[in-house]
């Protein structure tokens, strides 16, 4: 009895910790991403805007647009930073968030492919996640 004791409390303690996942719900707030990327970007009203969330953890969106894939470096890490934030925001309660990335691509009619030019950020969002408990 004395062994299942500390099996049990940390049962417990892994049920308590334990977040209700929805995929209709990051379907939904996929949607209410694009809107506010599009708000924030008018840039991105003609652009394509993937958003996808792996297994409840891992985020990629795609910006496929040539204004904001033209911008220097400095400012694309700033948007990408930003973008973070947002990310957080609008999943964490949803998802275990670990992985994200944005990628923007000067492709701005379909999803971009292996040979199209990239440029990927990591959005840190397991950082995110730390400085937020």
């Amino acid at each position: 009895m004395k062994k299942l004791l500390p099996i049990i409390a940390i049962a417990l303690l892994n049920l308590t910790a334990c977040k209700e996942t929805d995929d209709a719900k990051n379907v939904a707030i996929n949607e209410e991403m694009r809107k506010e990327l599009k708000q924030l970007y008018p840039s991105l009203q003609r652009a394509h805007i993937g958003v996808e969330v792996h297994e409840f953890k891992d985020v990629k969106i795609t910006l496929g647009d040539a204004e904001l894939f033209a911008e220097p470096d400095a400012k694309k890490e700033e948007i990408a930073k930003h973008i973070a934030e947002m990310t957080y925001n609008m999943y964490h309660e949803n998802n275990y968030l670990d992985k994200g990335t944005i990628i923007f691509t000067p492709i701005e009619d379909r999803m971009y492919t292996s040979s199209d030019p990239v440029k990927e950020y990591d959005m840190h969002l397991d950082e995110l996640a730390k400085a937020h408990k």
